[in-house]
């Protein structure tokens, strides 16, 4: 080597430059290798034995286990494939599952701080109502069809309640008004069900009519009603103790919105959002 070319072997420059190739080099191969080593542990295999002998319950005979070790690799090339070719951009479905997972490490976070006992009566007293059985109502009514009474409905309605009242009893209520599709007389109903079946007003209404005597109209999602309530027993929050593993499941369901919309917020943060909406939606 020529005294020149040592000298500038010798600079701090050359030498930097040298190393940082040598680096490079070291990396870019590694990373070849990496790409093209599939390399599945012991700790894997057992998961892969123990997730066929649940679904079986049974052990995998080596053939078997050979079978879905492969499968397991040939899964492995072709998602290195599909990125290497880009197919994971712009795919509604990757993209949404790979939201899912983040989402669920987070709430894995969540989960492993496992409440305590007065955060979960805390809890439930804060939402007692949720965890009540609702009104029970036995109940007899006569329907009539605002279709077929048309503008005699109302006066449909006071004769009925005319003939109810009176005190040697009157017409019986099952020859009175039209015919209907369910029940006329209800033995200790859900209020909630009979907002199922009635709709939201009509349950609503039941909730503050007396009871002994008959009433009307009352208006129901199907049409109007004269109603006989008889029995009426009303909504009891439970002992927390009958309900504490369904208030810790809402807790923690709770929790999870909570931390999953403060973290989402905090990482809204880090990020520049442009929207550009099409000439057709902004007008």
């Amino acid at each position: 080597m020529t005294l020149a070319l040592r000298k500038i072997a010798s600079e701090p420059m050359v030498i930097f430059a040298a190393v940082g190739v040598v680096l490079f080099a070291l990396s870019f191969a590694l990373d070849r290798r990496r790409e093209t080593v599939i390399r599945l542990d012991a700790g894997e295999i057992s998961l892969l034995a123990a997730h066929w002998e649940a679904q079986t319950q049974r052990k995998p005979t080596r053939q078997e286990l050979a079978g879905f070790i492969q499968e397991r690799v040939d899964e492995e090339i072709l998602y290195r494939e599909a990125l290497r070719l880009g197919l994971d951009a712009d795919d509604v479905i990757v993209r949404r599952r790979l939201a899912q997972k983040v989402a669920f490490l987070n709430q894995d976070i969540v989960e492993s701080a496992p409440p305590t006992d007065a955060e979960l009566r805390e809890y439930y007293q804060r939402n007692q109502a949720e965890y009540a059985a609702p009104d029970l109502l036995t109940f007899e009514h006569v329907y009539f069809s605002p279709d077929r009474r048309g503008t005699e409905l109302d006066a449909a309605v006071n004769q009925a309640l005319d003939q109810l009242s009176r005190v040697d009893g009157g017409t019986p209520p099952g020859a009175l008004g039209d015919a209907f599709m369910l029940a006329r007389v209800y033995a200790d109903t859900p209020s909630t069900d009979l907002a199922l079946n009635f709709g939201r007003e009509f349950a609503d209404a039941m909730r503050t009519l007396p009871t002994g005597r008959w009433v009307g109209p009352v208006e129901s999602a199907l049409g109007a009603h004269i109603v006989r309530i008889d029995s009426r027993q009303e909504s009891m929050a439970p002992a927390y103790e009958t309900v504490a593993e369904r208030v810790r499941e809402d807790f923690l369901a709770e929790r999870r919105r909570a931390t999953n919309a403060a973290w989402l917020e905090s990482l809204r943060q880090r990020y520049k959002i442009e929207i550009e909406f099409p000439s057709d939606l902004t007008s």
